[in-house]
């Protein structure tokens, strides 16, 4: 099976990096790095190349280093500097000379690994940068924030890494989701599945309410409602939404299962398509107070 996870590397970068191969600007050159590694996680993972295998341990090592990012986006960079001072060198640069960039940035031939399980391969989804514009407009819409390299903080959506799971529970994958932000279930309550309108209300909601104290509406009912078909316009028509089973009465918090940030009430959404997946949330109370209502 020789060659076959650098098959699966390549077809993945092609998906789920895609056109954004062409840009040359070196941030998005950052960002495209850090999809690209976190398909090659997928891509290993999913053939059986886990980080306990002897041939791939010091390679998930770099995988794991904020610093290997870095180091591929900057080969990427000297070729996109070199492409721009000679005019016969390929740009963008083909999706096989990338898949050299990364094993010299992992310290691996990936050609060379012969993988542990059968094609087609599977595993849940990794996460990575936004690259699509319409990711990065609903980020500012939701957040107000600068969005980059600098702050991975401020990736409210992400690119969805990897094959669709051929399971159709996502606890997993929004588990994981979640985790980028160091999120947690504190029960082990399931996340809740809703529709599009019920979704969209919650995000309504959490707009406008304050959610120990009541309705505040800090925003007016027309833009918070603009900025959640914003958010959820980043998702295709087969997206899914999920919340922590959430009810709002009266412009007030009613009821909900579970937390993830560890405050005292908590409400949200998260959104999950084939492409991205998005988080719209909202905790507020601090715990340790007396009435767990910090200010």
């Amino acid at each position: 099976m020789g060659g076959v996870v650098r098959e699966a590397l390549a077809k993945r970068l092609a998906t789920d990096v895609g056109a954004a191969f062409e840009r040359d600007d070196y941030e998005d050159l950052w960002m495209i790095a850090h999809v690209a590694l976190e398909s090659a996680k997928w891509v290993l993972e999913a053939a059986g190349l886990g980080p306990e295998t002897l041939e791939c341990a010091a390679a998930w090592r770099r995988l794991r280093q904020g610093r290997t990012v870095d180091v591929l986006a900057e080969a990427h960079w000297d070729q996109a500097l070199y492409s721009m001072a000679d005019e016969d060198a390929l740009w963008p640069l083909p999706i096989d000379a990338y898949i050299e960039l990364i094993g010299h940035a992992i310290g691996i031939d990936l050609n060379a690994l012969t993988a542990r399980s059968a094609v087609p391969f599977d595993a849940i989804s990794r996460f990575g940068a936004p690259l699509a514009d319409d990711a990065l407009q609903s980020i500012r819409g939701q957040s107000g924030e600068n969005i980059g390299r600098f702050d991975p903080a401020s990736w409210l959506v992400q690119r969805r890494v990897g094959s669709r799971s051929r399971t159709s529970d996502l606890t997993a994958e929004l588990d994981r989701f979640v985790a980028h932000w160091s999120y947690k279930r504190d029960f082990p309550n399931v996340w809740v599945e809703v529709g599009r309108d019920e979704a969209i209300s919650v995000i309504v909601a959490v707009q406008q309410t304050s959610l120990v104290w009541g309705p505040l509406k800090s925003r007016n009912l027309h833009d918070a409602h603009a900025h959640a078909e914003q958010f959820l316009g980043c998702f295709a028509s087969n997206d899914r939404y999920f919340t922590n089973g959430c009810r709002f009465n009266q412009g007030r918090l009613d009821l909900y299962s579970f937390t993830i940030a560890g405050a005292l009430m908590e409400a949200g959404v998260v959104a999950m398509d084939d492409r991205h997946a998005g988080i719209w949330w909202h905790a507020e109370g601090d715990r340790s107070t007396p009435l767990g209502m910090s200010p």
